[in-house]
């Protein structure tokens, strides 16, 4: 698919087919595409656990449900959680006095694009998930404490059967301005 058709189809997936397990090979090209996003000085500043292993991938929904939040993640039969790595600039940017964990930032948010626009690519659905208690991630994952989490993205296939519903967004007058 073109990629404008990609970006389209790709939507937050919160009815995932739970009997429906996910091929590990996919969920590895999918970090290994995420692998290929821009950022800083090539610094790379992320790491990917995936997680397709029944036991250890409830827990991981559970990790992610405190307050009512997320209850569809129950369902998704995988997850990748992103970690945040060091970003390592070149020495003339940290002379210059560059914020080496904005640069992590834009980095780590480049490479969770690229996820989810890989998934949807190979025909899987995701979700990024916000809420999360890190504690109960590292203890399903046996993560040491010192090992930072970006977040949580549960991958899957959908359950539904529709197209994906059309986006809503901000018309582009109100979002976008030009200096010529």
């Amino acid at each position: 698919m073109d990629f404008f058709e990609l970006i389209n189809k790709r939507e937050s997936c919160r009815n995932f087919n739970k009997e429906k397990k996910v091929e590990t090979q996919l969920l590895e090209k999918c970090v290994q595409w995420a692998s290929l996003a821009p950022s800083a000085c090539n610094s790379q500043p992320w790491s990917f656990v995936a997680v397709n292993e029944e036991k250890t991938a409830e827990k991981i929904a559970e990790s992610v449900q405190g307050g009512g939040f997320n209850p569809y993640a129950s369902q998704a039969p995988a997850f990748i959680v992103v970690c945040k790595e060091k970003a390592k600039l070149l020495d003339s940017f940290e002379k210059a006095g560059a914020d080496s964990n904005s640069f992590r930032e834009n980095d780590l948010g480049m490479a969770l694009s690229y996820l989810t626009l890989a998934a949807t690519e190979n025909g899987l659905s995701s979700c990024i998930l916000g809420w999360r208690d890190d504690k109960l991630v590292r203890a399903a994952l046996k993560l040491e404490e010192k090992k930072e989490i970006h977040c949580v993205v549960a991958i899957g296939y959908s359950a539904d059967e529709n197209p994906p519903r059309k986006k809503k967004r901000k018309p582009l007058e109100e979002i976008f301005s030009v200096i010529e």
